[in-house]
């Protein structure tokens, strides 16, 4: 598929219909990678059941003389296939795909959020996602990727305990962890974590600490 038809046609989807204008949300997310990377997603989401959204992701990296040597473009698009609010937590459930418009490469996942207010001070909330994927370039379809995620939150002494696992190529690799994370004021938590995998040399056991600063 080549890029350029392929781009000028999906504009086209995208353009809101005259009168109309007001009732799309509009979505625009550039970003720089470096000096020489850069990207930007746009689309829209349209006020529809299922609220459905639907755009580009486009990019250009340039080489050390500033020529052009890469210039990705990928249609996405996604839908709510289930979203609740209450009181005692929230529950959401998304459909996503992406299309690589240059190599023909395309993805579909599902996406499965819960989060449980089991006291005033305790959240648990469970993430799961399932994908499968295609290969463009080969002409084949890749293995089931799942992953399973569940976190224990006290939200007084900002601790939390995680327990997740993934699973790659149909089952054929397994690979779970725990952590533990500990916020220290607004900006710094502490992170130990322990990860292993099938077929692997063993469990790794990790210590970090994240710093975020916003100006």
């Amino acid at each position: 598929m080549k890029p350029i038809p392929f781009v000028v046609c999906l504009i086209a989807v995208l353009a809101p219909q005259p009168g109309r204008a007001d009732d799309y949300a509009l979505i625009w997310q550039p970003s720089k990678a470096s000096d020489t990377s850069y990207s930007a997603r746009i689309g829209v989401r349209m006020p529809l059941t299922l609220a459905p959204s639907l755009g580009l992701d486009g990019g250009l990296v340039a080489g050390e003389g500033g020529a052009v040597v890469d210039a990705p473009v990928a249609a996405w698009g996604s839908i709510k296939l289930q979203e609740q609010s209450a009181p005692a937590g929230t529950v959401t459930q998304t459909a996503t795909g992406r299309l690589d418009a240059v190599s023909g490469s395309a993805s579909l996942t599902l996406n499965y959020y819960k989060k449980h207010i089991a006291t005033p001070t305790l959240n648990i909330e469970r993430r799961s996602a399932y994908a499968v994927s295609y290969d463009g370039s080969g002409g084949s379809w890749g293995g089931l990727r799942a992953s399973q995620s569940i976190r224990v939150t006290r939200v007084r002494s900002g601790s939390s305990v995680l327990a997740e696992a993934s699973t790659t190529d149909s089952l054929e690799k397994v690979n779970w962890g725990l952590a533990v994370e500990q916020r220290l004021g607004q900006q710094l938590t502490v992170k130990a974590t322990l990860r292993d995998e099938t077929g692997g040399e063993g469990a790794v056991a990790k210590l970090r600490a994240d710093y975020r600063f916003r100006w």
